[in-house]
This record gives structure tokens, C-alpha cells and sequence, in this order.
């Protein structure tokens, strides 16, 4: 389990929380078909993660239709969360069902493979169903070896999500909010993984909100729609083992369909974000991940000017045993977002988590967070706690159950705190 849940319980058990980035959006599907970002510590612990083992258990059967292999994933989450609305007062509360299938899709013949990837999930309310809904995504990569060394690939990938109703900058709309997002990238990559790699992708995502019903009529959403086109340059050296160090470059430009928001901005801009880092073993038992460079991002609207601000990243994961892993992460950067009179915040997050192996086929998870968002050229500031445990147990081949409490407390300058709990019986088959 991610220390900040891509998917969030809060809109059905498993919604996304999507948020157009200082650095710009990649490709957003299950597969990771964006440039190879800097890994956190924990997954470079020997052997991988606690969690990585505990899902090498299920070893999935799947099918196999000369080259193409199809892996086949159904789940059912129950949730019951006592402020589905997010309110500091007149809170409400709900059994959640979600009922999600998913599958992977391989195709491998020679020096050609294509993999792809499908969600789709149904967030069902037992007493407020205005607020069900669906999401979901498809994508995939292909790659082509042109020589020894040399690889072409490219990808794409749609996918319809939901906006928190915990997000500060969100709609107050009568239903959830939700928007469609495409991806697409061409690109490639030159050297030995083991060695030295050079990787080069130019890409393009979407973004376009559906329309929303409020209070006092239609709502408009299409103010947040834009398109991105961006590149990433990424050079890493493998060393050592498990150690490497990297430098990548990011530049962007970003168009939004609306030269004006409703508060008169324009917030079209263009920007480049660099990084340097990399991930050092300090001890056979402890890792370091560190990076460090900075985001600048400059604005159509001279009220809102550039943004220059230094990004970085520290990460430390520490095994006292081979069943027990504690890992902290502490990240700085820009963050863009739609405050009214403000093009973002500095967001600041650090999580500490213990994942232990009671068992060679139960996992325990524990973690607690810290994420404070400072908005630009404002006073405003928003911080969010999180505490969350997490039992999982793997009780037949490829069939796992897990229990799960969630915790969360967000605070806004000048306005009430609000906190939910969430609880969580998962049950969850690959075929």
C-alpha cells in the first residue's frame, strides 16, 4: 500500500485522486509507462518489498493464447465511512460496496511486446446513491528492440476518474465530479540497464472534466480543461548492486481551453523541472533514497509571474529483519492546483511506515502522514493527517482478504477542521 493511496477510499473504496503537477501529468495508467522516476527505498530493500513478496505469493494462472497471456483480477471492497461529505459538521455516513475487475494483457514475439492494462470499478452507496458512480482506464506500452541496446516504444492510455470530495480545491457539485484523462508518448531508450541509460520520451495528455449539476444550477467545469505536451531527457548509471545515480530534465507547456478562469487569470504557462539524485546503500540492511533540483514555471497572467522553487526528495528504509521493513519519506515541491488567486502551493509530505510479516502469508502495515500544502502569494494553508493500519491475509492460492482503518484530519486556515474514519473487509482473487 502506497503511503498516500492513489486510489482513495473516500469515493467509493478506491477512487483516484488525480492533481495536475507543477512537473505536468504522465501517463496515468496501472502499467508505468512514464520515464522511470527514482524508486522509494522500500522497493529496493533486498528481495523488494514486504508487499512485493506477500503478492509473489498468489502466483496467478491466467491464460495463454499462443503469445498473448491474459491475467484476469476481481475484487470486492465494503467500506463503511462516517463523513462521506467531507463536512466539519452534520456529518453523514455510508456503507460503500465496490465491486472492481481488472486484468493485464501480454503480447511477446521476438523483439516486439505490447502489454496492456484494464480497471474498471463501481462505487454503489447504500443510503446516498446520488453518490454512486464508476471509474475506470485501459492503457498499454509497446516496445520494439531495434538493435542490441536500443529500444523504441510508445504508449496510451484513457481513463475516467473521480475527484475526492476531500480535495480543497474541488467542486460543490450535487454528484462527484469526475473527468476523463488521455495519454499518449513516443520515445525510447540506449544503454545497458546494468550500466548506463539513456532514455528520451515526448508526450501529450488531456484533460476534460464532465459536466456537474450544483445547488443553484449547472456548474462550470470546463474552466479546468487543458492539454500538456512535455518531454523528459533522463540519463542513470546503475552501480554497485542495487545503487544507481540519475539527472533528468522535464520541460512542459501547458494550454488551457479557456484563455480566462472565473477569477480573470490566465493560467496557460511553460516550465521545465530538472533532477538529480540517487539511491545509495548505506549498510546491507539500510537504503538511501535522495534527490534534489528544482521547478520553474512561467505564467501567461503577470499576476501570477514564475514560480521557481527547489523539489526534492529524501527517503530512508531500514530491515531490523527479512519480515520487517521500516522506511520514511519526506518530499518538497510546487504542486499546481485552482486556488482562485493562485497558481498552486508548496506541498510538503513525509510518511513513516512499518510493514511486518507475522506470517509467510500475512502482512501488517502501519503508517502515519503528514501533508501540508502553503498556497502561493497567500496566507492559506492546508495540512491533512493520516493514520492507517492494514491486515493482510492470503488464505488460498491466488484469494487474499484484508482489513483496513483509515484515518484522516484536514485543516484549513480560517476554517473548521474535519476528520472521517474508514473501515475497511477487502476480498480480492487473481485468477
Amino acid at each position: 500500500m502506497s503511503a498516500f493511496r492513489a486510489q482513495r477510499v473516500r469515493q467509493g473504496g478506491r477512487a483516484c485522486r488525480r492533481i495536475v503537477r507543477g512537473a505536468g501529468a504522465g501517463l496515468a495508467v496501472a502499467l508505468s509507462l512514464a520515464a522511470a522516476a527514482p524508486a522509494d527505498a522500500q522497493q529496493l530493500s533486498p528481495g523488494g518489498s514486504l508487499q512485493q513478496r506477500f503478492d509473489g505469493l498468489q502466483q496467478p494462472i491466467g491464460a495463454r493464447f499462443g503469445a498473448f497471456t491474459f491475467l484476469p483480477r476481481a475484487e470486492i471492497d465494503e467500506t463503511f465511512d462516517d463523513n462521506i461529505f467531507a463536512t466539519p459538521t452534520n456529518r453523514r455516513g455510508d456503507m460503500i460496496t465496490t465491486l472492481t475487475g481488472s486484468a493485464d494483457i501480454n503480447f511477446i514475439r521476438g523483439d516486439d511486446v505490447v502489454r496492456a492494462t484494464g480497471r474498471i470499478s463501481d462505487h454503489e452507496y447504500a443510503f446516498n446513491p446520488r453518490e454512486s458512480e464508476w471509474e475506470g482506464g485501459f492503457g498499454g506500452i509497446y516496445t520494439h528492440e531495434l538493435h542490441n541496446n536500443l529500444q523504441f516504444d510508445a504508449g496510451a492510455g484513457l481513463q475516467r476518474l473521480i475527484q475526492p470530495r476531500t480535495d480543497p480545491t474541488g467542486f460543490n457539485g450535487l454528484t462527484p465530479t469526475t473527468y476523463m484523462q488521455y495519454d499518449g508518448f513516443i520515445g525510447g531508450r540506449y544503454g545497458d540497464p546494468l550500466s548506463n541509460r539513456l532514455d528520451l520520451r515526448i508526450g501529450i495528455t488531456r484533460v476534460a472534466y464532465d459536466s456537474l449539476q450544483g445547488i443553484g444550477g449547472p456548474i462550470d467545469t470546463g474552466v479546468r480543461d487543458f492539454r500538456e505536451v512535455y518531454g523528459v531527457l533522463r540519463f542513470q548509471h546503475h552501480f554497485f548492486g542495487q545503487q544507481d545515480a540519475f539527472v533528468e530534465l522535464r520541460p512542459n507547456t501547458r494550454n488551457f481551453d479557456r484563455n480566462l478562469d472565473d477569477s480573470g487569470f490566465q493560467r496557460s504557462s511553460d516550465g521545465v523541472r530538472a533532477t538529480t539524485g540517487g539511491t545509495f546503500a548505506l549498510d546491507p540492511v539500510i537504503l538511501l533514497t535522495l534527490t534534489t533540483g528544482f521547478q520553474a514555471q512561467n505564467y501567461n497572467d503577470p499576476r501570477f509571474g514564475s514560480v521557481f522553487e527547489p523539489n526534492g526528495n529524501f527517503g530512508v528504509s531500514w530491515w531490523p529483519s527479512r519480515a520487517t521493513n521500516v522506511s520514511f519519506n519526506y518530499t518538497h515541491q510546487y504542486q499546481e492546483e485552482f486556488f482562485a488567486l493562485s497558481p498552486g502551493s508548496i506541498r510538503n509530505t513525509g510518511v513513516i511506515q512499518l510493514d511486518h510479516e507475522l506470517f509467510r502469508n500475512v502482512l501488517f502495515t502501519a503508517l502515519g502522514s503528514l501533508d501540508r500544502r502553503d498556497v502561493i502569494r497567500s496566507p492559506t494553508s492546508i495540512t491533512e493527517e493520516r493514520a492507517e493500519a492494514k491486515l493482510q491475509y492470503q488464505f488460498a492460492a491466488g484469494i487474499t482478504a484484508a482489513v483496513d482503518y483509515l484515518y484522516v484530519r484536514q485543516q484549513s486556515t480560517g476554517a473548521t477542521p474535519f476528520d472521517a474514519n474508514l473501515f475497511t473487509v477487502t476480498l480480492k482473487k487473481q485468477f
